[in-house]
Order: C-alpha cells, then structure tokens, then sequence
C-alpha cells in the first residue's frame, strides 16, 4: 500500500484521535470538586442523616438529608402534618454555586442557593404557588452537636436575611427507617 495514499485515507480517524486524546488528558489529571467535597470542608456533613423536630403547638416535623450519586447529590425529604416536600441538592461546578430545586405535595415550588455564612448554612430560596404567585424565603441551619441540628426561617430583602428568625425548630437525630 502507498505510504502517501494511507495517510491521505486515514487523516480524518488520526485528526479525531489526537483530539480525543487531548480532551481526556485534563480529565484524568485533575478531580472534579463534588457537593460531597464542599460539604465536607465546611464541616458539615453530619447534618446527613434522619432528624425529628415538634413545634411550639405539637407537630411533629420530620427532616432528612440523604446522599445520592456518589455524594453529588443530596436527596431532602421534610414532612409536617399535611405538608410534604422533596428537593435536591447540587453543586453547579459552570457557576460555582450550590443550589438547591423541589416542590411540595401543594404544587408549591423551590429554587435557591446555598452559602456558609457564620459556621452556618444558608439557604436563600424564591417559592412560586401554584398560581404563580412568588415570595422569598431565607433559611439557616446549623449543628450545636453531632445530635442537634438547628433550622431558623427568615424574611429576605434583597439578598439579605431580616431581623430575627420567624420560626425556629431544634432537631435531634433519629435513626434512619427504611423509607420516610
């Protein structure tokens, strides 16, 4: 076979391999950053788990945050009396943010994101009802201990939370069922 001819016949699969080999070379060097990682850094990953909280008139609350995908993903599940909500949360690597995206059984939905602020998390969330109505919410969590978990909602103006918190819930770890 003529030397000239092959590499004329073959320059197009030799062009597409160097290629693919220059696009895979960074992603084997170097490690994506996951929710996991930047969960961990921030100390706090041992909000994972099943929590239980009463409020001041006698319901129960019950909330759990569950690894997903290789801890890229965390799974909420948060229940109070009738209302039900489900939500992820993820890390947006394009724009270095964490995010959160759900909905309740009342067809309210929820986007936000998350930041640390104070040794705390902060949620800033905008919720749209179902007739399209939308209002802002801010939200804390922190952990006093490995068994306590403390959640606070407040008003948001602008990007900023507002005064004191409007409801306030105190956690304790529960061991975790099969399915909430």
């Amino acid at each position: 076979m003529d030397r000239q001819y092959w590499i004329r016949s073959n320059t197009a699969s030799i062009v597409c391999a160097m290629l693919l080999t220059l696009a895979l070379i960074p992603a084997c060097g170097t490690a994506q950053t996951s929710l996991g990682d930047i969960i961990s850094q921030q100390g706090l990953d041992k909000a994972v788990g099943l929590w239980a909280a009463t409020t001041d008139d006698g319901q129960r609350v019950l909330l759990s945050y569950q690894w997903e995908l290789d801890r890229h993903i965390v799974m909420v599940h948060f229940r109070m009396d009738t209302l039900a909500y489900r939500s992820m949360i993820l890390y947006q690597a394009g724009e270095n943010k964490v995010i959160e995206v759900g909905g309740d059984n009342r067809g309210t939905v929820v986007k936000g994101t998350w930041d640390v602020s104070g040794g705390k998390a902060v949620l800033k969330s905008q919720r749209t009802d179902p007739n399209g109505q939308t209002s802002s919410m801010g939200m804390t969590l922190s952990m006093r201990d490995d068994d306590s978990l403390t959640m606070a909602f407040y008003a948001i103006d602008g990007d900023e939370l507002v005064g004191d918190p409007w409801v306030t819930l105190q956690f304790k770890r529960q061991t975790m069922p099969a399915r909430m």
